[in-house]
């Protein structure tokens, strides 16, 4: 009962994604290569859409296949969640971000999936169009994902047997979408 509450939470959230860019193809629908600074521009977008409505915790999702690939009325392909973090630069030193946790999709095993810890400008990497989705939870769900996300449960929520369809209903197979909506639970 939980799990299928906290569903109509999330997707009930998803119709008020606040959305950060538009789409951006070709009038032949291929993939347009981004270069690294558009990559980094939408990164940089949606961490201050974060930042500016004072989140420690979000929800984000990005373009990972071609739109024309995707059933109708599907806008995202992948969901992950974005905290706000204290991040180590390469150089040494500390610069407040947004550090994205997620499921992905083993590349030697496609049927596996791994939870990982990145940033915006490598969630965002390789996308096929420069838009993503972010759901902004009020204060206290905020509190309650940062406590799942830096516990046990964060971990034990993960299921890696993948699929690229799921359903939060069956607990067998899981993908990116399912994870963020069993870890809200």
């Amino acid at each position: 009962m939980r799990l299928q509450h906290c569903t109509k939470i999330v997707f009930a959230a998803a119709l008020l994604l606040y959305t950060v860019n538009v789409y951006a193809f070709s009038n032949n629908q291929e993939r347009i290569q981004y270069s690294a600074d558009q990559i980094a521009a939408l990164a940089k977008k949606v961490e201050r859409a974060g930042a500016a409505r004072g989140a420690r915790v979000f929800i984000l999702s990005r373009v990972g296949r071609p739109p024309a690939e995707l059933p109708e009325g599907v806008n995202f392909t992948h969901a992950a969640f974005a905290v706000y973090s204290r991040i180590k630069t390469s150089d040494g030193r500390t610069v407040p971000g947004y550090a994205i946790y997620n499921l992905y999709q083993d590349d030697e095993t496609p049927a596996t999936s791994n939870l990982v810890q990145d940033y915006p400008l490598d969630y965002f990497a390789g996308v096929h169009a420069l838009r993503s989705g972010v759901i902004i939870p009020n204060v206290a769900l905020q509190k309650r994902l940062l406590q799942v996300i830096s516990s046990d449960a964060y971990q034990k929520a993960h299921n890696s047997r993948y699929s690229v369809l799921s359903n939060p209903n069956d607990l067998r197979l899981q993908n990116c979408t399912e994870f963020v909506v069993v870890s809200a639970n």
